[in-house]
This record gives structure tokens, sequence and C-alpha cells, in this order.
């Protein structure tokens, strides 16, 4: 069961994904040989996610076309077998596979055209259990940044606050709509996701990012709100990957960037950080730039001039107020573990040549706040 039903927020009936892969075992009485040939089927199957079920409608898997490309649609399926320790080896090796309309799921060679029963090749060197792996296709990320800005409206000065929600994912895998939950008002505003948005608003810089769903809020009092932004596939609410943000309208206007998250989380090859920007002025932050030096640098601006060991540049979003996501691999970047490291985050806003702010941590390669990133919420 990839799908419950369940209550969002404020209460409200929804769909919610609560699984992302499930597994099932071919076989435990038939040993595969490398060099053997085999066909797998899948009679009866029966994997509920819409309203209508896999076994009634095949149009909602992945499948390769006669052109040897992926055709992107709910569920993909995949051959793997799984090690004594739990981990999944897809057994990519297989030839092309494709799904033929019918009772059955077939593991097909698409060269073939012979309405028999077409045989794969297996040729993997992997000894195990053969496993069918039912994936749900999924966006592989959802970010959320925003900006402030200013309008006339009845001769008078407005502000508004434009949250701007970005999401990255593979060819055909598009989100329903974004859910936006107000926690003044208890309400929930929800937008299509519209890919032709560039071509209707060519002029607005912000609507020209692909993959994005906007919200426009306008700024009427100086309480403090808090939005939940959720994005939607076309079969169940992704709350797996929802991000919350709270503003204090009192502060809009205000020149100031601030930034209060700095997080980690050492991996086996990499290093995950999460840092926050909050700024509520009307110039957006336009760049942003990581430095990493393996020496102590005090806030004296001749030690940000030092050559840093490495530098991330973060340029895949509009605006970075809000929350940021970077994850860096050792090897690339020439990174340590188990090293001490100190942080300088540049920052700077449109139309600006110069950082408008610099903003130091320490990062620790070490796996000893691992623990302290994962509880954070709690």
């Amino acid at each position: 069961m990839f799908i419950k039903e369940t209550k969002d927020e404020f209460g409200n009936k929804i769909k919610e994904i609560i699984s992302l892969i499930d597994k099932s075992k071919i076989s435990k009485d038939i040993i595969l040989n490398p060099g053997d040939k085999f066909i797998v089927y899948g009679d009866g199957l029966n994997l509920n996610i819409s309203e209508t079920t896999i076994k009634e409608d095949t149009s909602k898997i992945s499948y390769y076309n006669d052109k040897d490309e992926l055709q992107h649609r709910y569920i993909k399926f995949s051959l793997a077998t799984i090690d004594s320790n739990g981990r999944i080896i897809y057994l990519s090796d297989l030839l092309n596979r494709e799904i033929i309309k019918s009772k059955y799921l077939k593991m097909a060679e698409k060269s073939e055209k012979s309405e028999n029963p077409i045989y794969n090749i297996f040729n993997s060197k992997i000894a195990g259990n053969l496993y069918l792996i039912s994936e749900l296709e999924v966006i592989n990320s959802f970010n959320v940044t925003y900006r402030f800005y200013k309008k006339i409206e009845n001769n008078e000065e407005v502000w508004y606050l434009r949250l701007i929600t970005t999401f990255e994912a593979q060819p055909e895998i598009n989100l329903a709509s974004v859910k936006l939950y107000d926690y003044i008002t208890n309400e929930v505003k929800e937008i299509e996701y519209n890919p032709l948005i560039k071509q209707l608003l060519p002029n607005d810089p912000d609507y020209s990012i692909s993959n994005s769903v906007i919200f426009d809020i306008k700024v009427e009092d100086k309480e403090i709100h808090t939005y939940t932004l959720v994005p939607v596939m076309p079969y169940a609410d992704y709350t797996q990957l929802k991000q919350t943000l709270s503003f204090n309208f009192e502060n809009v206007g205000r020149e100031e960037i601030q930034s209060e998250i700095w997080q980690y989380f050492k991996q086996d090859n990499s290093i995950a950080i999460t840092f926050d920007l909050s700024n509520y002025s009307d110039k957006y932050i336009s760049k942003v730039d990581l430095l990493f030096y393996d020496e102590i640098c005090s806030d004296n601006l001749t030690q940000i001039e030092k050559t840093p060991i490495y530098t991330e540049y973060i340029t895949n979003k509009k605006s970075y107020s809000g929350y940021n996501n970077v994850i860096i691999d050792f090897t690339e970047s020439g990174l340590k573990k188990d090293a001490l490291y100190r942080v300088i985050i540049k920052v700077y806003q449109e139309d600006q040549e110069t950082p408008v702010k610099y903003i130091y941590h320490w990062l620790y390669t070490n796996g000893v706040y691992n623990d302290y990133y994962n509880n954070i919420d709690k």
C-alpha cells in the first residue's frame, strides 16, 4: 500500500503518500544462474494509488517506448536482489523493459516484436532471491523561497509576500498542485501546477522560473504569520517534502538580513548542510556563496580575502530568502572527514556586486551532530 486516507493540517480528509517503495519476492523455489533466460509475470496486479487500480489502468505504469525513451507515469517496476544487510541491488544490466497491456506484467526485451512471451538475459553475477520492486514516481525535491515587494493600490503603498516554490524531477514527472496552509486564517489555498506559466507571464522574472508555483499574500497586519506548503502529486499529497516558514510582518521593509538556522549531517561520502536567510526588504537575495577555510578566521575582512579551500556557489534559485539545502561531496570538494572548518556565507542582493552580509559558522565533518540534526523538530 503506497497511499492512505488521512487528515491534513486542519482536519480535512486527504490522500497521503505513506511509502515510496514496495517489494515482492518472485519465487523462493527457483534458482537462476548467469546466462539463464526468464519471463516475469504479474498476474492480478492490484496496487491502489488512485480511484482506478494499476491492474485496470496500465497507462499509469512507466515503460520504455519504441524509441527507447522512458515514459514516466505513476509507478515504475524494476528487478532486484536484496543482500543480507537489506540493501536493494537493482539488476540494471537487464535488457530494456516494456509493459504489455494485458493482465500480465512482463519484463520484455524491446527489440523483440513477436506476440509470444519475450525473454530477458539474466547476466548478473549477483546471487540471491529475485524481487520485483515497485516505486512511486515522485519529484526529487521541493524548495520554498520568498521575497517581499511593494505595489501602489488606490494611491497607497501596499506590501506583498511572494512565496516561490520550485521542484526538481525527471522528465514528465510533474506536480498536480501546491497547497498553502495559513495558520492565521485556518484556510487552505491550492494552485495547480502549470508547466506553461513561462509562456503566460513572460515579463515577470519570478514566473520565468521553470517547475514553479507562486503564492502572493497581501501584508495587512503586523502579526506573526506561519505557512506550510505541501507539494501534491496527481494521486496524493507528498507531505514528506512539506516546508513551513514563519514571518513577523512587523519587520516588513527593514533592510537587515538575518540567519538563525545552521544544521549539517555527515553521510558516507558527503555532508548535507541546511541554513536559512531572513530578508524583509524589497531587494531579494540574488546570490549566496559558501567559503570553507581550514584555519580560524576572525570577523576581519582581510581574512575573508584569503583563498578558501573550497567554495560552494549556489545558483539554482531566484531568491535565497528562506531555507537553503546543500549537499557537498568530500571527493569533489576536497574537504576531509573528521575535520573542523570555518565557513563564511557571503550574501548578495539584487544589483549588488559586493556582498551585503557575511555570516560565520563552524563545520565539523564528523557524525557528532547527526542526532541533533535529525531531532531538531522534536
